[in-house]
């Protein structure tokens, strides 16, 4: 299984909520992935498409998956 280190974020819709009020959500990729925890990086919901940015709060890997958390600080669109 391959390990793959990252500076932004990359959703593909499919982000779930995890807490409407702290704004949290969790995001599950296939894989083993690392994300820099506590810091601002760009979210993107694909390739090309710049939504906001995001602070990674806590990654945990099970079953060959990465499970990110992480929290939505500011949006480019409302939209």
């Amino acid at each position: 299984m391959k390990f793959e280190i990252h500076t932004s974020i990359l959703t593909n819709d499919l982000e779930m909520r995890a807490d409407a009020e702290h704004n949290l959500f969790e995001l599950t990729v296939e894989g083993y992935h690392l994300y820099p925890l506590q810091e601002a990086v760009t979210l993107y919901r694909t390739e090309k498409e710049k939504i906001g940015t995001a602070v990674p709060k806590r990654i945990s890997w099970e079953e060959g998956k990465t499970i990110l958390l992480y929290q939505l600080v500011s949006l480019h669109s409302v939209n």
